[in-house]
């Protein structure tokens, strides 16, 4: 068969236990991201400058530069834009600091991470009911982790409606 016709998406086994001042602070930041990023994409003469090392050493990077410039010279029919965005963060636990998370992507086209996460849900209810047992040694790590079995963590599980709607 063809690799090229399926990719595995990356995902975690199990539930990781974040810090929820660390998750409320992404979410508050997350529309100030979204006003950036649409900020930066309407300046045109900025955005042309920053990508032109880019785009003369990268292919696709300088096509997308094209298709913009050609796109822009005609004249926008539509003046209503739409931003699809997603970012991904990496939880940093500096010594004695409160753990905060830090952005090491922001992704403008791809949007399809919403449908894996319904996906990731359902993988880590699977899991923690396979393997969430207290007497093995997944079990015993989710104990030390989160503090309680495997059972009542898989009965936490927050439902992830992202397939019906994004919130």
């Amino acid at each position: 068969a063809d690799p090229s016709f399926a990719t595995q998406c990356p995902v975690a086994m199990l539930p990781f236990k974040i810090p929820a001042k660390a998750f409320h602070d992404a979410v508050d930041l997350s529309p100030l991201w979204n006003e950036l990023v649409d900020a930066v994409a309407r300046d045109l003469p900025w955005l042309y400058a920053t990508l032109e090392v880019a785009a003369s050493a990268d292919p696709f990077t300088g096509r997308l530069l094209q298709i913009s410039k050609a796109v822009h010279a005609e004249g926008l029919r539509q003046k209503i834009m739409l931003g699809i965005h997603r970012s991904d963060y990496m939880l940093h636990e500096p010594g004695n600091e409160t753990p905060r998370f830090l952005q090491v992507e922001l992704n403008t086209i791809a949007s399809s991470m919403a449908s894996h996460s319904a996906n990731t849900r359902t993988l880590h209810h699977f899991m923690l009911g396979r393997y969430g047992v207290e007497d093995s040694p997944i079990g015993k790590s989710i104990r030390e982790q989160f503090g309680v079995n495997g059972d009542e963590l898989l009965r936490s599980l927050p439902e992830n409606p992202t397939l019906e709607h994004v919130p």
